[in-house]
């Protein structure tokens, strides 16, 4: 599967939600607390998703870090049990780095919105354009371009780089 994707950092996801839902094209979907737990693997990007009220999620993707829009290509495998997942994964890879996050999801037309708050990182948006057999990427970029026009009124700062490789970045700083 496939995304075209780009994340900001926010100074309101508040403000950004406010002004969204007033957008008759915009429709909320869920609001759930996340957790990202990261392995450390040679090729791509591994993490579990356990998420509440919902089912966890094992995500494999490739993406480049780029502050503009990127493609990322994934695969989702869904699971019922992530405890004993996450012991097997630990025991194989180690784990390189979690990420708790309030995520609240908006949809326009094939565009995934993702409204963040993220612990000890601080706000952002995420827009992730559905690439599939109902829309062709060339649909997909114009579907993204036409909601960072929308928003282009807030100041928003891109950000190339994962939650996860954010945190690292500040846990390095941070150190002697």
């Amino acid at each position: 599967m496939k995304n075209i994707e780009i994340k900001y950092r926010v100074q309101s996801v508040e403000k950004l939600c406010s002004f969204l839902i007033g957008d008759r094209e915009v429709r909320e979907s869920w609001r759930h607390m996340q957790k990202d737990i990261y392995y450390p693997v040679p090729n791509g990007r591994l993490k579990l998703r356990i998420e509440s009220d919902s089912e966890a999620q094992l995500i494999f993707y490739r993406r480049t870090d780029a502050r503009y829009s990127r493609e990322s290509n994934y695969r989702i495998y869904r699971t019922k049990n992530p405890a004993e997942l996450n012991v097997l994964l630990q025991e194989a890879f180690g784990v390189r780095g979690t990420v708790e996050k309030e995520r609240r999801l908006l949809l326009f037309r094939n565009v995934r919105i993702h409204l963040d708050r993220v612990k000890d990182l601080g706000e952002f948006l995420e827009f992730e354009s559905v690439v599939s057999g109902e829309t062709d990427e060339a649909t997909a970029r114009d579907n993204l371009g036409e909601i960072q026009r929308r928003l282009s009124g807030f100041e928003m700062t891109p950000v190339a780089q994962s939650y996860a490789d954010l945190l690292i970045q500040q846990s390095n700083k941070n150190d002697p």
